[in-house]
C-alpha cells in the first residue's frame, strides 16, 4: 500500500516566511467544508491551512466527515473534520500532520482492507516517522495497486465524480496535470498520474472566473491541440489533436462527449467537424482532453483524441452553492457580463436535485461599414442544468440529467482581408449585408446513468438522447447577387443554413473492481443519428435591410442517417504491483444513408432529386498498454492504440460523373512512450509524451469542377510525430511555475494522389497543425490584511506557424497562418465564501489568427477574410460559495 502525501499550496506564501512553514494552531480562520470524504476534505483543509497531511488512504478508507463551517483554528478544524469517525491526529513536525485511527475507533471499509505489515510483499515496512506501526501507518511504496484501487471505490450515495485536489475556486487557470486528480479517461476512476494516456485537465471554476468560457480562449493551454475558427462561417470551429487534419469540412477527428455521451453528428456533410459546442464552463466539474487514438473505448471519431467534458453530481449531505457575476470590456470593442448561479439540495438521505443556470453576452469588437453596425460579432448565451440523483443503496445510484445551452450571434469576426492575410479596409472592419453570417446554436442533452452492481463487478448503463442545431446565414451576394438583381431588382443573396442532429445512444459496461490481479471491462455500445431536417435556402434579400425579396434555390437533406453497433472490452494483468499490461479491443460496424431534393428558380430542373445513397463499414480498434511503476508516484508506459473515423457517401455522386459513391474510413495507429512522475520531493511533477501517428486512406475534400461541389476520398498516407511535455514546478511555498508545450511534425507521407483535385507533395505540412506550441505560466499566493489572502497569476502562450487547406494545384499557393503570442494575466483575492477575480486577457492586444480563407466571390479571387483572436480585454469576477 501507499501512504498519500498532500503538499497543500501555502495560503500565507513567501511573503510572510517567518509563517510560512508553520501550521498554526492560533489563528481563527473562516473555514467552510461541506461532508464529504474524509481523505478529501483533509487535502482541502491542508491546502487551505498550508501544511501537508500524512495518512493511509485504504486506512480512511470510506470514512465521511460531517465537515465544519465557521472561523476555526487550525486544530479546530482537524478536531471538526475527524468528529465522529474514529480517527485522531497528531503533529510530526511544525508542518506536517499525521491522521490514524482510534483504538476503539470504527473499523475500515471492508471495500478498502487495511493490509498488515507482513502483506507489504517486497517493498519493506519502514514505519512512518512519528507514528506506530499498530495505528495502521505503512510505508510509502506498500501495495500501490491495491491502495489506489481503494482510494477511488465510490459509494453511490456520496457521487463526487471526480475526487480532486484542486480548489472549488481560484485563480489557476492552466490544465491541472499533478496532484490527487482523478480522471475518468479509461471509463473508471483512477488518479492522473496513474492513468497510461496523454491526458491534460482543465479546472472549470478558473476558466469561469477568467471569462475563458470558449474553446478558443483556453485551446493554447492543451499541449498539441489546434483550433481554426471560420469566421466566414459565423459560430463555427475546428479542432485537431496532434496535427491530424486535412479540412474542416468532413467526419471530425476529434471525439466530443459529455459523461462519456457521444454528441454531435459524426458526418462531415451535417458539420460534423465545426460543430464543436462552447459549453458553458461554470457548473461543470472539469474537462479532460485526451491526446491521441481511443477508438478502443471511444470509437469513431476518435481518430486524434477525445474532449470529454464531465459534469458535477448531485450530493446528499447538505445545501451548497454558488453564485458568479463577472463583466468586462474589449478593446475596439464594445462590453459583455455573465451571470452564473448553481445550488445542490438534498431531498432525503436518498435523493438530491442540483440546478444551475447562466446567462451571459459575448463583447463584439468588428464594425460592418456596409450597414453602419457596430460589433457585429456579439453573441448572447443562457443555459442550464438539472440533475436527480437518487440512490437508495451502496450498490444502486441513478442519475437523471439535462443540459440545455443556446447562443444567439448576430455577426462574425471576419475582417475584409488581401490574399496575405492583411486587412484591407481597417483592423476589425468588414462589409457585407445586414444579418449575414449571424447564427443560433443549441444544443439539449438528456441523460439516465445507472450504477449498479452484479457480484463484485460494476454495472453502468448510461442512455443518452442530444440534438445539436446549428442555424446560420452566409452571404452569397457576390456569387449569386445578379440572379437576385434580375429576378427580383435587389442585389442580396445569403444562404440560410440549418444543420440539425438528433442522437440516441446506449452504453452497457461490466467493470471488474481495481483490487485484482486480472481487471477486466466488457461493454456493448448503439447509437443512431438523424439528420434529416437539415437544409440549405439560397434567397435574394435587400442589401442594407436583409429583407427577403424571393426564393432562388432549396436543398433539402432527406434521408440522412447513421447507425452505429460496437462490442469492446479490455484487461489488465498486474504481473507485481510494479508492472502491469492492458489489453484491448473494439469491433464497430455502421450503416449510412443519404439523400438530398433540390427546387427553386436556379435548379434546372425546376426540381431534382438525388436518389438515396447507403454506404456500411466497418473498423477493428485494439490497444495494448504496458506500465511500469517505479514508485507509486512515478511510471514509465508504452501505448501501442489505434483510432478511426466512419466513412460516408457523396452527395455529388451520380452514375458516370467521376464521383466515388462513397469513401472508405480511416485510421490512425499510435505508437507512444510516456512518463509521468513527482521529484524532488514533489517539487517538480512531469508529464511528457513521445509519439508516432501513422495515419491510412485519410479522407480528403475534393472537387467536382463540372458544378464546384465538393466531395470526400481517400487520399494516401500521412504521419504525426512529436513530443509533449507538461511540467510544474513548486520551488518554495506559494509560488507555482507551470509549462505546457508541443513540438509536432505532421505532414504527408506520399504525394496525394494525381487524380485528386487537391494538391499535396509528400513532407507537406498537414492543414491546421503548428509545429510548436506552449504555454508559461506562474503563480504567486499571498496573505493579504484582514484573513485575505491573494493571488496572483501571469501566463504567455505562443501558436506556431499553420497552413490552411491543400491547394489545387501546384500554382496555388496555399495560405499561412503567422504565428502568434499573447499574455494572460489576472489577480484574485479570496477570504471564506468570497472569490473576486481581476483579469487581463490579451495584455498585449495580439492579434493572433485563429483562421482565415478566400472570400465567396468568384469575380475577385484576391478578396479574402481574417479572423483574429479577441482583443485585449479587461473584466472582474466575483463569487460567493455556500
Amino acid at each position: 500500500m501507499r501512504v498519500v502525501f498532500v503538499s497543500a499550496v501555502l495560503a500565507l506564501g513567501v511573503w510572510n516566511p517567518a509563517v510560512a512553514g508553520k501550521v498554526s494552531a492560533a489563528v481563527q480562520q473562516y473555514t467552510h467544508i461541506e461532508s464529504q470524504p474524509l481523505g478529501q476534505a483533509l487535502k482541502k483543509l491542508a491546502s487551505q491551512r498550508g501544511f501537508q497531511v500524512l495518512y493511509l488512504s485504504s486506512v480512511v478508507g470510506d470514512a465521511r466527515t460531517p465537515g465544519v463551517n465557521g472561523s476555526l483554528t487550525t486544530a479546530e478544524a482537524l478536531a471538526g473534520l475527524l468528529s465522529g469517525t474514529g480517527f485522531s491526529y497528531k503533529y510530526v513536525d511544525e508542518k506536517t500532520v499525521t491522521i490514524y485511527r482510534d483504538a476503539a475507533g470504527p473499523a475500515p471499509s471492508s471495500s478498502s482492507p487495511a493490509a498488515p505489515a507482513s502483506q507489504s510483499r517486497d517493498q519493506g515496512n519502514t514505519n512512518v516517522p512519528g507514528d506506530p506501526a499498530d495505528n495502521g501507518l505503512l510505508p510509502a511504496q506498500a501495495d500501490q495497486r491495491k491502495n489506489s484501487a481503494s482510494m477511488h471505490a465510490q459509494d453511490p450515495r456520496s457521487p463526487s465524480n471526480s475526487r480532486r485536489a484542486y480548489p472549488e475556486s481560484g485563480a489557476s487557470s492552466g490544465p491541472s496535470e499533478l496532484g490527487e486528480v482523478v480522471v475518468t479517461a479509461q471509463k473508471r476512476q483512477e488518479r492522473l498520474q496513474d492513468v497510461p494516456v496523454a491526458v491534460s485537465v482543465l479546472e472549470t471554476d478558473a476558466l469561469a472566473a477568467n471569462n475563458q468560457l470558449r474553446i478558443q480562449d483556453y485551446y493554447a493551454q492543451i499541449p498539441g491541440m489546434s483550433l481554426s475558427s471560420n469566421a466566414n462561417f459565423g459560430g463555427t470551429q475546428f479542432i485537431t489533436l496532434r496535427g491530424l487534419s486535412t479540412t474542416a469540412y468532413s467526419n471530425p477527428s476529434v471525439a466530443f462527449v459529455i459523461d462519456d455521451i457521444p454528441f454531435g453528428s459524426s458526418l462531415g456533410w451535417n458539420f460534423g467537424g465545426v460543430t464543436y459546442p462552447d459549453i458553458d464552463p461554470s457548473d461543470l466539474d472539469h474537462i479532460e482532453v485526451l491526446r491521441g487514438p481511443q477508438g478502443t473505448l471511444y470509437g469513431a471519431d476518435s481518430l486524434g483524441g477525445v474532449v470529454k467534458v464531465v459534469t458535477r453530481d448531485p450530493s446528499t449531505e447538505g445545501i451548497s452553492g454558488r453564485v458568479q457575476v463577472s463583466a468586462g470590456t474589449v478593446d475596439h470593442g464594445g462590453n459583455g457580463y455573465g451571470v452564473h448561479a448553481a445550488v445542490n439540495l438534498p431531498v432525503n438521505d436518498v435523493l438530491a436535485v442540483r440546478l444551475s443556470g447562466f446567462t451571459r453576452r459575448d463583447a463584439g469588437y468588428v464594425d460592418n461599414v456596409t450597414t453602419g453596425q457596430q460589433d457585429v460579432d456579439r453573441a448572447q448565451y443562457h443555459g442550464g442544468m438539472g440533475s436527480v440523483l437518487w440512490a437508495p443503496s451502496e450498490n444502486l445510484s441513478v442519475k437523471f440529467n439535462v443540459m440545455l445551452q443556446s447562443g444567439v450571434g448576430t455577426g462574425s469576426a471576419e475582417v475584409n482581408a488581401d490574399e496575405n492575410l492583411k486587412p484591407t479596409i481597417g483592423d476589425y472592419s468588414q462589409t457585407g449585408m445586414r444579418g449575414v453570417n449571424s447564427y443560433t446554436n443549441s444544443l439539449k442533452v438528456y441523460s439516465l446513468r445507472v450504477l449498479g452492481k452484479i457480484g463484485d463487478a460494476d454495472l453502468t448503463s448510461l442512455t443518452a438522447y442530444n440534438t445539436n442545431r446549428y442555424w446560420a446565414l452566409y452571404d452569397f451576394s457576390q456569387l449569386f447577387g445578379s440572379f437576385s438583381q434580375s429576378m427580383y431588382g435587389v442585389s442580396g443573396s445569403p444562404l440560410r443554413n440549418l444543420y440539425l442532429t438528433k442522437k440516441f445512444s446506449q452504453e452497457v459496461r461490466l467493470t471488474s473492481p481495481q483490487d485484482q490481479k486480472l481487471e477486466w471491462m466488457i461493454g456493448g455500445f448503439y447509437t443512431h443519428e438523424d439528420d434529416g431536417a437539415s437544409y440549405q435556402n439560397f434567397y435574394a434579400a435587400d442589401i442594407l435591410s436583409g429583407a427577403n425579396a424571393g426564393p432562388l434555390a432549396d436543398n433539402l437533406y432527406t434521408p440522412n442517417t447513421m447507425a452505429e453497433r460496437a462490442i469492446f472490452g479490455n484487461v489488465t494483468w498486474h504481473f507485481t504491483d510494479a508492472l502491469d499490461l492492458q489489453l484491448g479491443a473494439r469491433e464497430s460496424s455502421n450503416r449510412q444513408a443519404l439523400g438530398s431534393t433540390s427546387f427553386g428558380p436556379l435548379d434546372d430542373p425546376y426540381t431534382q432529386v438525388t436518389p438515396t445513397i447507403r454506404a456500411e463499414g466497418n473498423a477493428f480498434t485494439y490497444l495494448i498498454t504496458p506500465r511500469f511503476k517505479i514508485t507509486p508516484d512515478m511510471m514509465f508506459y508504452a501505448r501501442f492504440s489505434t483510432g478511426y473515423r466512419v466513412g460516408g457517401t457523396n452527395l455529388a455522386y451520380m452514375p458516370g460523373n467521376g464521383v466515388p459513391e462513397q469513401f472508405d474510413p480511416d485510421r490512425t495507429t499510435n505508437y507512444e512512450f510516456g512518463f509521468k512522475g513527482d521529484l524532488f520531493d514533489r517539487m517538480l511533477t512531469l508529464d511528457a509524451a513521445l509519439y508516432y501517428v501513422d495515419w491510412r486512406k485519410m479522407q480528403i475534400t475534393e472537387i467536382y469542377k463540372a458544378n464546384n461541389i465538393s466531395y470526400t476520398a481517400n487520399g494516401g498516407k500521412a504521419t504525426s510525430q512529436g513530443l509533449e511535455l507538461s511540467a510544474q514546478w513548486r520551488p518554495w511555498q506559494g509560488t507555482t511555475v507551470s509549462l505546457v508545450t508541443a513540438f509536432n511534425d505532421a505532414e504527408l507521407a506520399e504525394d496525394l494522389p494525381s487524380s485528386s483535385t487537391a494538391y499535396g507533395l509528400k513532407g507537406d505540412q498537414l492543414p491546421y497543425s503548428s509545429k510548436f506550441s506552449g504555454s508559461l505560466r506562474i503563480e504567486q499566493k499571498f496573505s493579504l490584511a484582514g484573513g485575505w489572502e491573494g493571488a496572483l497569476n501571469a501566463s504567455v502562450s505562443h501558436v506556431g506557424v499553420r497552413y490552411a487547406e491543400f491547394g489545387g494545384t501546384f500554382t496555388d499557393t496555399r495560405l499561412r497562418y503567422p504565428g502568434y503570442s499573447f499574455v494572460d494575466t489576472n489577480f484574485s483575492v479570496m477570504r471564506g465564501p468570497w472569490d473576486i477575480n481581476l483579469y487581463i486577457n490579451n495584455l498585449t492586444d495580439s492579434r493572433g489568427v485563429l483562421g482565415g480563407g478566400p472570400a465567396i466571390n468568384y469575380d475577385n479571387p484576391t478578396q479574402h477574410f481574417v479572423s483574429y483572436m479577441q482583443p485585449r480585454t479587461i473584466g472582474v469576477s466575483a463569487s460567493y460559495s455556500f
